[in-house]
């Protein structure tokens, strides 16, 4: 799966992957999933990156966007269903969810209510 990912929409897969909880599987599963997605100290230099309180985070180039690849197919399904599954959208970024969705392939049947 080959996806190109605004920072936002990094930071909060990042953020979905990070929160995440459960069995050896899942931990496994996530931290594959971060070893890709996860910036590294050079990215969040390179952006501005700071964490102003736990979980809320800012960063000065707004429009830079990552080409990220996730060959695991079994990895890739799982990253969709734990973005589809998260239940904390802000509504004032509907249009970079909705890409977000759009990349992972979730439609509007397969968004969680």
């Amino acid at each position: 799966m080959k996806l190109e990912l605004t920072t936002w929409q990094r930071v909060i897969v990042i953020s979905i992957l990070n929160a995440l909880r459960g069995p050896v599987a899942i931990v496994r599963k996530a931290g594959k999933l971060l070893d890709i997605l996860d910036l590294s100290q050079e990215e969040k230099a390179d952006i501005g990156l700071v964490e102003l309180a736990p979980g809320s985070f800012q960063w000065k180039d707004a429009g830079r966007t990552w080409e990220m690849e996730i060959a695991d197919r079994e990895l890739a399904a799982f990253l969709k269903q734990q973005v589809q599954a998260f239940q904390d959208w802000p509504v004032a970024r509907r249009a970079d969810v909705e890409d977000l969705l759009a990349q992972l392939g979730v439609g509007d049947e397969q968004a969680a209510d």
